[in-house]
């Protein structure tokens, strides 16, 4: 709830090793991280350690924030951001998923604010292995080629179309500018404040080895962490929607997310790892009850994975025995509630 930022902050070493990240922004909320930081600096950070980060649609759509900076960004109050590493098999499908990609034939400086020019000249793709052909075409030129409906063959254009997991694209044959589609026609009126899972699928076809660790700071009711769970799951043991139907009726279960569906088959005797934190004692009692009503004990869950659930709040910095104040209150009440020190 605001401190994102922070944790982000002190998890430098951490983040050499994810692949995928996804974190709220919350810039509507005065008194926490947000308001010392701002998304254009969040996303810096990330991008200098290899991350791009897209704006994680409702509808389904991704939509590139490290490509597509724009100022208008900051005055999202509540919403979500997806990161992934460069270069990473995860990141070509989500590439997939951000209507601005699909048809990508340049890219402008990550993060560069728009300028007055409406298209630019069209540069070599960074993210292409090999080196495109010298030749540049300018903005008019590409724009009375898409006016007539022509063919247009260029370096990366034909691969990217020809790809199998763009073949679902309508028009790939013509050049568009990365930005050409703003936020609002990428992710619609639905915005980012709860995110579709639609590329999260994709993401386990594309590498469905279970060996995968998932790390979920503020956990809530946890559903997303059995979700991750049974997504890499080759055991189909674990179930979101069976947890969802033991969590008291004190815990809201939230929004449940579309149909999960079973990974492909994968030769690999290893198992998912799943760490459930949250501050709030109460939040931390409700997860372990339930885990306790679905049977995902620890004891009934060696050979198929784990899920483990911590109390800590997670900070920039912390050093041995710090604490914290934190809320701890049922979900919906107010900060006025009381509060409580959390290691």
């Amino acid at each position: 709830e605001g401190a994102d930022p922070a944790v982000l902050r002190g998890a430098g070493d951490a983040l050499r090793s994810v692949r995928y990240l996804m974190f709220e922004t919350h810039r509507d909320l005065k008194g926490t991280a947000w308001s010392k930081e701002t998304i254009h600096s969040v996303v810096s950070n990330l991008n200098s350690r290899g991350f791009d980060c897209y704006w994680a649609g409702a509808n389904g759509n991704l939509a590139s924030i490290t490509w597509c900076y724009h100022t208008s960004f900051e005055k999202v109050g509540w919403g979500n951001i997806a990161c992934v590493k460069r270069g990473d098999v995860w990141w070509q499908v989500m590439e997939g998923f951000d209507p601005n990609a699909r048809f990508t034939m340049s890219r402008a400086k990550p993060l560069e604010a728009p300028t007055e020019e409406p298209m630019p000249k069209v540069q070599p793709e960074e993210t292409t292995p090999e080196p495109f052909n010298a030749t540049v075409i300018d903005s008019k030129a590409i724009n009375a080629m898409v006016a007539e409906g022509a063919f247009v063959q260029l370096p990366g254009v034909q691969k990217r179309c020809a790809d199998p997991r763009n073949r679902r694209i309508k028009g790939c044959k013509y050049p568009r500018e990365r930005c050409k589609l703003s936020y609002w026609h990428v992710l619609g009126e639905q915005g980012t404040s709860c995110p579709g899972t639609s590329w999260l699928e994709d993401l386990v076809q594309a590498d469905p080895d279970p060996h995968k660790v998932i790390v979920n700071i503020g956990c809530n009711s946890g559903q997303d962490s059995i979700a991750w769970l049974q997504r890499f799951d080759q055991n189909h043991f674990w179930n979101r929607r069976k947890w969802s139907d033991v969590l008291p009726e004190y815990k809201s279960p939230g929004r449940l997310e579309a149909h999960i569906r079973k990974p492909p088959r994968y030769n690999s005797s290893a198992t998912p790892m799943a760490f459930c934190v949250d501050a709030m004692p109460f939040t931390v009692h409700v997860l372990k009850e339930t885990r306790h009503r679905a049977k995902y004990d620890p004891k009934d869950t060696e050979s198929v994975g784990k899920l483990k659930i911590l109390q800590r709040a997670i900070t920039d910095v912390a050093g041995a025995g710090t604490t914290m104040e934190f809320l701890n209150a049922p979900v919906g009440h107010g900060a006025a509630e009381a509060r409580i020190r959390v290691p």
